[in-house]
């Protein structure tokens, strides 16, 4: 008889599990996506569609995935630029790669898994996504993933230095505002006493991507050492900031932009080999706006993959026994340069470790990057995956999402694979 490995309840044995970690097979293609042969088109997936944002996060490995991607990067911002639109860039963390940043001297000597930024931003991979996305007509952002606080220097990754970076990223936590027109602003300000305001415009905004580090929070450091010290004040400066946002009016699109998802099918979710992303491991601020409705949706990355959930009540129920106020809709797009879907990935690949709170609409493990329109109405989202060729899966969200009732199915509460059925109203 062969040997079983056992997990919350269920028998898989061993013979399957190494056959499955030499097989391509083990990679996660799920959901209805498409194969793309033709030269992108010319048009947008929402007829009213105004603004197009580009999303990815954990660049800069090595691997031959940042090539491909970086080149189909490329033609779909020239295919926004010609149809007239100003895209936006969203880095989605840990933005330089393998290692964080740290000063040359911590690099050289007391630190050598750590890197400079100069260092980084020339490593092939890297440099040629920041090609792609160079254009003086469109406009980059960022956000702090786990590897930039690896090294105790994710100031380093801040604009206004001496070093060119390819995005703006103002401060740890901040808004930006976007217009129907397709440009759009920083508009928040949070002073040394974390009192923040948010600028007044002049013309309706069509969206505000609230951009938190949540990595300040996940993350761990020594006690009392610098980059403890930082991420206390950056924890401090996201509370300030989601207190001003949730005290304001609710009628603008607010998307939510960290680098870990509120909940994963990948291995970082519930359940999964490197749990660290479900609800309750946010900080309890951020539980508390996601809970009672401030954000439509959530955009993020951190898991190697590509995924589409349309609502993560669900899966926020299963993992954390918290009942969302209203639905929020999540994309996660963290495959630009080193997918969970390699042949080296080893145990991130098996079905046995990912998370088992939530079953995405869509998800992927192959290599690619995120594609979304905002209009008034609609937030259109494409997904570009590359499966031995260039495949997309598509998706159309209302902007307007009623709250739910008092009452709601909810799913099977058991952590376990595949156990998504809808049960009873509770």
């Amino acid at each position: 008889m062969p040997r079983q490995l056992t997990r919350r309840g269920r028998s898989c044995p061993l013979w399957s599990l190494l056959s499955c970690a030499l097989l391509s097979a083990c990679a996660t293609h799920r959901g209805e996506w498409r194969t793309d042969r033709a030269s992108p088109e010319a048009t947008t997936t929402t007829a009213d569609a105004s603004v197009r944002l580009f999303v990815f996060g954990d660049v800069g490995e090595s691997g031959r995935w940042a090539g491909p991607t970086s080149a189909r990067l490329a033609e779909r911002v020239a295919n926004a630029l010609a149809a007239g639109e100003q895209p936006i860039v969203l880095w989605l963390g840990d933005n330089l790669g393998p290692r964080g940043p740290a000063t040359k001297s911590i690099a050289d000597t007391r630190e050598r898994t750590c890197t400079t930024v100069d260092s980084a931003l020339g490593r092939p991979a890297l440099a040629q996504l920041a090609a792609a996305v160079s254009d003086p007509r469109v406009t980059n952002y960022a956000v702090l993933g786990e590897r930039d606080w690896q090294c105790g220097a994710p100031e380093l990754l801040v604009s206004g230095g001496k070093t060119k970076l390819p995005w703006k990223m103002p401060a740890h936590n901040y808004v930006v505002r976007v217009y129907a027109d397709g440009s759009s602003e920083v508009v928040s300000s949070c002073s040394a006493e974390n009192i923040c305001t948010l600028k007044q415009s002049a013309k309706r905004p069509l969206a505000e991507l609230v951009m938190v580090d949540s990595a300040a929070w996940i993350s761990r450091h020594p006690q009392g050492s610098p980059a403890a010290i930082q991420a206390e004040a950056s924890n401090a400066q996201q509370v300030a900031l989601l207190d001003t946002i949730s005290a304001g009016a609710r009628d603008t699109l607010r998307i939510l932009v960290m680098h870990h998802p509120v909940e994963t099918a990948g291995p970082h979710g519930q359940g999964g080999l490197r749990a660290d992303s479900a609800f309750l491991y946010h900080h309890p601020r951020l539980q508390q706006a996601l809970r009672e409705g401030v954000f439509r949706g959530v955009i993020s990355a951190h898991d190697r993959s590509l995924q589409v959930a349309h609502d993560l009540a669900d899966g926020v129920k299963r993992s954390s026994r918290v009942w969302l106020d209203a639905p929020v809709f999540q994309v996660v797009a963290g495959a630009t340069s080193k997918p969970d879907g390699r042949a080296l990935a080893g145990a991130r690949r098996l079905r046995f470790y990912q998370g088992q709170s939530i079953e995405p609409e869509l998800n992927s493990s192959h290599a690619g990057f995120g594609e979304l329109w905002l209009s008034g109405e609609t937030i259109g989202v494409r997904m570009h995956a590359l499966a031995r060729r260039w495949h997309v899966g598509e998706a159309q969200l209302p902007v307007a999402a009623p709250a739910f009732s008092e009452q709601t199915p909810s799913p099977g509460m058991e952590p376990c694979i595949n156990c998504n059925a809808p049960t009873a109203a509770r």
